[in-house]
């Protein structure tokens, strides 16, 4: 993996990494054996990546529990918190009490990530409850979780056009138009097979495919496509 980062590395990528995640819930290996163990496999990798190969690209995510005291790998090895929370269905709950134990763990010196989650905060409760996550990752639709299904349309579109938010198209100076919906950085043909196989029910593109905003996946939006192309 240090290989692979190092090549990026070379081309000015930056990577969010989240090793060794939900150790302290035990259901994985590395969190098996306790804490003192999880800290010194966390710190081994860090080392061989940083001081041994020379991966400096990297913004590290420790991934905490609600009750991790015990379990951080040392503030010099992590530039961001995280918490996994997994709401009922449309439960849109800011998850508060995670984050302000995250907070205080971690002395507010540190970003604060949702990591993982089903439904997504609603963003006025973020702001009315001082939660303001950087970041949320839907488990998306994978292991047939459906996790983007779990919060309306609405309030993803409540959510992702709010201006509190900033989404995608509004990083790195426009790098990604509205019309990648494969998000790789360009605008043509696979774009519009992205869209194609969308329609057909592959779910890898579904919040990009829909390029004009109607809520409707449809060839009307390989038609905006094309003709975006056509125009440049």
């Amino acid at each position: 993996m240090a290989d692979y980062l190092l090549e990026l590395q070379k081309e000015d990528v930056a990577v969010v990494f989240r090793p060794l995640h939900e150790a302290s819930g035990g259901w994985f290996w590395w969190g098996r054996e306790g804490a003192s163990s999880f800290i010194k496999l966390y710190r081994l990798i860090y080392d061989e990546m940083v001081r041994v190969k020379g991966v400096h690209n990297v913004i590290w995510v420790w991934n905490a529990g609600d009750k991790d005291q015990q379990w951080t790998p040392g503030v010099q090895y992590y530039d961001v918190v995280s918490a996994d929370i997994y709401n009922p269905d449309f439960d849109y709950s800011s998850n508060y009490v995670s984050f302000d134990h995250l907070k205080t763990l971690t002395a507010g010196r540190k970003i604060i990530a949702l990591s993982e989650n089903g439904p997504i905060p609603d963003i006025d409760k973020e702001k009315e409850d001082e939660a303001m996550w950087s970041w949320w990752m839907p488990w998306y639709q994978t292991w047939n979780g459906n996790f983007v299904d779990k919060t309306s349309k609405a309030e993803w579109r409540k959510c992702m056009s709010h201006e509190l938010v900033v989404t995608l198209d509004e990083m790195n100076d426009g790098w990604f138009s509205t019309y990648d919906v494969n998000l790789d950085g360009q605008v043509d043909i696979s774009d519009i097979v992205a869209i194609i196989n969308t329609i057909a029910g592959d779910t890898t593109f579904t919040q990009t495919a829909n390029v004009n905003g109607d809520d409707n996946i449809d060839i009307s939006d390989i038609v905006a496509v094309i003709n975006y192309i056509a125009s440049l």
